[in-house]
């Protein structure tokens, strides 16, 4: 009801409606965490740095009330909490623990933690979500932190389908930044592979290559068999994260 009236978030007043709806309802069901969460959300979208800590506190609320939620359909874990508490902590000048928090939000779902809300990569953002400006800014302040990278990789990586084939190239060389700065990041190795895999597909390719494709195609085979080098590759990054974490499911999956 409360994100309902809050609408687009450009009204002042509904927002205000809205965050008296969530207030009275965290009043009769003070362990109810999906509320501290929407409350937080709604605070967030006024754009005003006094209720930056208020913002803080129902996040780290909704994250103690987590067993509690009973909205279906929106968060499914932590890590969009995670997420918008990096974004809040970045925006105070907080920024050795929002990169603390969003590191936490993608080792719990790194596709839930950085949600595009954008058609192109480069497109600014509406408030409360990821931007690419972000992760360049990230990477500007902490040149030497492999976690910049990780992470504008995955934004990249998140697109899916939207990804344009000259965003591949960026896509892999940030996670092969972030190998190169931490050479035990299990996750950049695994999402390299992912990323190395998706190439083949919808990568940028040259009209000899497509020609190859075709041929192999042809003989039945698949696309991916016009591709050994890149396919070793593949192998390479989801053999190096399973060395690193022997627990990691998706790179034995491939």
């Amino acid at each position: 009801k409360s994100l309902e009236v809050a609408g687009d978030y450009k009204d002042t007043s509904k927002i205000k409606e809205a965050v008296n709806i969530m207030d009275n309802i965290i009043v009769n069901n003070p362990d109810y965490g999906d509320a501290y969460y929407f409350r937080a959300i709604i605070l967030h979208a006024l754009n005003n740095p006094k209720y930056n800590s208020l913002i803080i506190e129902n996040i780290d609320n909704s994250i103690k009330y987590s067993d509690s939620n009973k909205y279906i359909g929106m968060e499914k874990n932590s890590a969009s909490k995670y997420s918008l508490k990096s974004m809040v902590n970045l925006e105070m000048g907080n920024n050795k623990q929002a990169l603390i928090d969003l590191e936490t939000a993608i080792n719990i779902d790194h596709s839930d933690a950085i949600r595009p809300s954008v058609v192109k990569p480069n497109e600014d953002p509406p408030r409360g979500s990821w931007g690419k400006k972000d992760f360049d800014e990230i990477i500007k302040k902490f040149p030497k932190d492999y976690r910049g990278y990780l992470f504008r990789g995955i934004y990249y990586q998140n697109f899916g389908l939207l990804l344009t084939r000259n965003d591949y190239k960026s896509m892999i060389s940030d996670f092969k930044k972030a190998i190169i700065l931490n050479k035990k990041c299990d996750m950049a190795y695994y999402l390299l592979g992912v990323s190395y895999d998706r190439n083949i597909v919808w990568g940028e390719k040259s009209k000899e290559t497509y020609k190859e494709e075709a041929i192999v195609m042809a003989k039945g085979l698949s696309i991916w068999n016009a591709h050994p080098d890149e396919c070793k590759n593949i192998i390479s990054a989801y053999t190096d994260a399973i060395k690193i974490n022997p627990s990691m499911v998706n790179a034995y999956k491939g």
